[in-house]
């Protein structure tokens, strides 16, 4: 806003109310214009710099007011009205003008021609001359400029686009005259473009593009559903950035695209960028920095570099056991004849002996099994040029060479930066190990497991007679994996803890966390088996029961009534006792609960 001058004054008054009425409708809606009319009760509201750009663009349909023509009065002849005949005032014909405060009397020349209603000059809604005059012609409807259709010439952008997309920028939208684009989204800049560009720019003035593809090339069409594919899939698809979008969507925002016209209804897609890849041993310093427009004096230096990389691929023992991991880690074909679901394998470096007594290596499927081998499970020979043991690495997920002097520390697979167990593990594995926290992650075989500990609580373990066991069902959901692929694996992980009441600080202590998605006896074996290894690394003695090793301090552990945790705990004892000590027989299972298990009191109580 702003107070207009007096030669500012004469200026807006010059102008026609259809012309203001436009410049108005050119800057506010609407809906704001009914919001608040108070407003536009005086002139205020005019940028007068504005308005002469605005006239200047529409110079060609923009009247300035002009004041109608003095009204022409037919002139009689003194005499041929005798004001003293008597003439009767029924018979004759007229019509009355009113004229400001005169009012003027025409007298029509025949009987034939019809009288017509009063006539206020000034006021008539058809500002036209009563008489048939060529220098008193009808002036245009204020309406007449109302509703002709407004066109605006868009300006080239100078925004730079990959593949020589050109764009366009609406002149009237700027930090000066920003455009309220929703309820709660302005804007100070509006772009738009024909094409779907690979890389979308990220100004630093709020700004809204406007994607206008009529090209038929962008309808691709959804085949399982029968309709093409809406707008935010097109972006996504083409863009080189990771998008991701919800899965909701709202149809009720109202969005204005240009100044001066009607809201729409539209549909609303909210895409959510997903963070970038990266190395681990990248430096922060080039992370955490605002990412702007590509300038143009770098397209070429990153072009030329993307080059050599592809070039590089492949090149080195390391990369082609890397980019042969990732070939073969797509799911594997086979089908599971019992259930109907597909295999879980992921794919595992075997080897057979042939006829002549030579190893022989190819790639399989560790979901293979002896009653599901329909022959449809992975089966992959190893290139020569492909060096097993760097690929038996890439599928176990460790480092390829030890230091920091190499692209990835992760088998070549690229990790989040986000940041996933894996990378969280190997970080920790640079330290000491009192000092770590995540001690073991496997997940051979479809199980995924996750040991966590303290060595300075860990060590507790040897100083009570007895610990607790509790398994937290379901907890953690929806964690992601980034492992062969770049695809996301949602898992729903259970809590597995070790606890142990302290009595110097009356408190129970978690000493051990691990999380795992399978709660089967097998799973159960392997998790006690980690807690074992676990334990004796970082405290050089077992963990140990009295009953059934002589050094041993534990009497009891406190469990549920999980039987499959049970019987898993079971299998590491009978394994890791000393029989001359024990005298049990470690082949039978059953005997060893007894001498070892407590149930927990609720538990128990729950079940009876």
């Amino acid at each position: 806003m702003m107070s207009c001058l007096s030669d500012d004054i004469s200026f807006i008054e010059s102008q026609s109310v259809g012309s203001i009425r436009e410049f108005r409708n050119h800057i506010y809606t609407d809906a704001y214009q009914r919001t608040n009319p108070s407003e536009f009760l005086n002139n205020d509201w005019i940028n007068i710099g504005k308005l002469h750009k605005f006239l200047e663009r529409h110079a060609s349909h923009t009247p300035l007011k002009q004041e109608p023509a003095s009204i022409p009065i037919k002139q009689e002849p003194v005499e041929a009205i005798n004001v003293d005949s008597k003439l009767p005032l029924h018979g004759l014909h007229m019509n009355i003008i009113m004229d400001g405060n005169r009012e003027v009397v025409e007298i029509l020349d025949s009987d034939e021609e019809q009288g017509q209603p009063i006539i206020v000059i000034g006021s008539s809604p058809d500002p036209c001359s009563l008489v048939d005059n060529p220098e008193n012609q009808c002036l245009p409807s204020i309406d007449s400029f109302d509703h002709e259709e407004e066109t605006v010439d868009w300006e080239p952008s100078e925004t730079v686009w990959p593949r020589e997309i050109k764009s366009e920028v609406h002149p009237l939208v700027s930090s000066a005259w920003p455009l309220r684009i929703t309820r709660e989204v302005s804007i100070q800049r509006l772009e738009r473009l024909s094409e779907i560009p690979l890389l979308w720019p990220v100004p630093e003035t709020p700004a809204a593009f406007i994607l206008d593809v009529p090209d038929p090339k962008y309808l691709l069409y959804k085949k399982e559903h029968s309709h093409w594919h809406t707008p935010d899939f097109l972006i996504k698809h083409y863009d080189n950035d990771s998008w991701k979008s919800q899965s909701g969507r709202d149809k009720t925002v109202a969005v204005t695209f240009e100044p001066g016209t009607e809201s729409i209804v539209c549909f609303h897609a909210r895409l959510d960028c997903k963070g970038a890849w990266r190395c681990t041993y990248l430096s922060e310093d080039l992370i955490d920095v605002g990412r702007r427009d590509v300038q143009p004096v770098h397209e070429e230096q990153i072009a030329g570099l993307q080059a050599v990389m592809r070039q590089a691929d492949g090149s080195m023992p390391k990369s082609r056991a890397a980019i042969h991991a990732f070939i073969l880690s797509k799911p594997c074909p086979a089908m599971d004849p019992t259930g109907g679901e597909q295999c879980k394998g992921r794919p595992k470096v075997k080897s057979y002996t042939d006829g002549f007594g030579v190893e022989r290596h190819f790639v399989g499927c560790t979901g293979w099994q002896s009653d599901f081998n329909n022959g449809q499970h992975r089966r992959a020979p190893i290139p020569p040029r492909i060096d097993v043991a760097l690929l038996d690495k890439c599928f176990k997920h460790t480092q390829l060479t030890e230091g920091h002097d190499k692209d990835t520390p992760l088998c070549g697979t690229i990790n989040s930066a986000h940041v996933g167990a894996y990378a969280l593990f190997h970080a920790d594995k640079k330290t000491e190990p009192k000092k770590r926290y995540i001690h073991l992650h496997d997940d051979r075989d479809g199980t995924n497991m996750i040991l966590t500990c303290f060595k300075g609580l860990l060590e507790l373990l040897h100083e009570f007679n007895y610990v607790e066991c509790d398994t937290t069902f379901k907890q953690l959901h929806e964690a992601i994996f980034h492992k062969d692929t770049n695809k996301e694996v949602t898992l729903e992980l259970n809590e597995w803890e070790l606890v142990i009441f302290y009595k110097p600080v009356q408190l129970a202590l978690t000493i051990m966390h691990i999380y795992t998605n399978h709660s089967d006896k097998a799973s159960y074996e392997k998790l006690f088996d980690a807690v074992q290894k676990v334990t004796l690394e970082l405290t050089s003695r077992p963990m140990a029961f009295k009953r059934l090793r002589p050094e041993g301090n534990l009497l009891t552990m406190v469990v549920d009534m999980e039987i499959t945790q049970v019987q898993g705990a079971a299998a590491l004892l009978t394994k890791t006792q000393v029989t001359s000590h024990s005298k049990l027989d470690g082949k039978r299972l059953d005997l060893f609960p007894p001498y070892f298990i407590k149930l927990c009191h609720i538990h128990a109580k729950r079940c009876t």
